[in-house]
């Protein structure tokens, strides 16, 4: 009888503990920014919500989730709020994805600095002022989508706007660009930059600063190769190629971001050479920006799958790299799907994933 009670009491605790366990595992922290503006944490994920203004901390310390920076692996600023505060997410070391919606118009200094796991980032449209330091030393980023029309840079005591980033590849400038901030980007070679702006944006001659150009390719719209060539500062590119683009819009679906498999670019003893690649018609945008723990393990099924095919963002196939990718960001398909993904020291990084019909 003794014996039954102890382990009915043995039973009952356990439970206890177990439950009290799984809800721990599962406690959702919430709070404020100092203003008008809510954050809650679950898992992994950041999601912060409401309309206006984010409050510019002092200092990194002073954001209410940066005691949690390091098991953030995600951060959804939901749409209304139109500022990223100062130190907001300044050393997110575990940090991987960043959604910033186009209510946006202001990035604050050191916002984004030191994130050391963050591959690709999308700038929204509507930005029009950046502070100093706002995406310095993120040591992993190896694509950026600047979308934002005219943006000012803020010049500081810190370094410019996207310095020390040493593995980027590609930035993609978006076709309402009119014009790129001081210090846009630096120290950073072999980079394309694809720029799908028919009029060419507006630059000084500290917009790539110490960007070594002669390693760089620029690929323009087809019929503004001539303007980009006889435009001051964009003719200091000696290598501007062509963009060919086929994309369809279907009806209701909007295509947020496009995978654009550019031309191919071989330079060879001072020799180059141009082979046109045909992108994909009729692609729907699909997003899935929460990953589960099989994500990443399903990409590499794909990329490791014999019938998969990989090629640079300038097209170059590297289908036979597939063990051995350098850093850099690639397009793949795979029977009707068509995908992005990033390669940072070795390891594949989800990205996106694009249907085609």
């Amino acid at each position: 009888m003794n014996t039954n009670y102890h382990n009915r009491l043995f039973l009952f605790i356990a439970v206890c503990i177990f439950s009290i366990y799984n809800i721990a595992l599962a406690q959702q922290y919430t709070g404020t920014d100092g203003g008008n503006l809510s954050w809650s944490l679950l898992d992994n994920s950041l999601t912060i919500s409401g309309s206006g203004r984010m409050f510019n901390f002092a200092t990194y310390k002073a954001a209410p989730w940066y005691k949690y920076q390091d098991q953030i692996e995600a951060i959804y600023i939901q749409d209304g709020i139109t500022s990223i505060g100062n130190y907001a997410f300044w050393g997110f070391h575990s940090l991987k994805y960043l959604s910033i919606p186009k209510s946006v118009t202001y990035i604050g200094k050191n916002s984004v600095e030191d994130c050391f796991s963050l591959t690709s980032i999308v700038i929204p449209e509507n930005v029009d002022t950046i502070g100093y330091d706002a995406l310095h030393n993120c040591t992993s980023l190896v694509y950026v989508e600047w979308l934002a029309k005219h943006c000012i840079f803020l010049p500081g005591a810190g370094s410019p706007l996207m310095s020390d980033n040493l593995d980027m590849t590609t930035i993609v400038l978006g076709p309402d660009v009119v014009a790129l901030p001081d210090f846009f980007c630096e120290h950073s070679s072999r980079m394309t930059i694809i720029c799908y702006a028919t009029t060419p944006p507006a630059v000084t001659h500290n917009t790539f600063l110490r960007l070594d150009k002669s390693l760089a390719v620029l690929c323009v719209p087809k019929e503004c190769i001539d303007t980009y060539k006889s435009t001051s500062l964009w003719n200091e590119f000696p290598y501007i190629y062509s963009i060919q683009e086929k994309v369809v819009i279907e009806e209701k679906v909007i295509v947020e971001e496009k995978v654009v498999v550019e031309e191919k670019v071989v330079v060879e003893e001072k020799v180059v050479v141009e082979e046109k690649v045909v992108v994909e018609e009729k692609v729907v945008y699909v997003e899935v920006p929460k990953e589960d723990d099989t994500t990443n393990e399903k990409l590499v099924d794909i990329v490791s799958h014999p019938d998969t095919h990989i090629y640079t963002m300038l097209g170059m196939d590297v289908t036979a790299w597939r063990t051995a990718l350098p850093t850099g960001v690639y397009v793949f398909t795979f029977g009707t799907l068509v995908g992005k993904f990033v390669v940072s020291g070795g390891n594949i990084m989800y990205s996106v994933i694009i249907r085609t019909n």
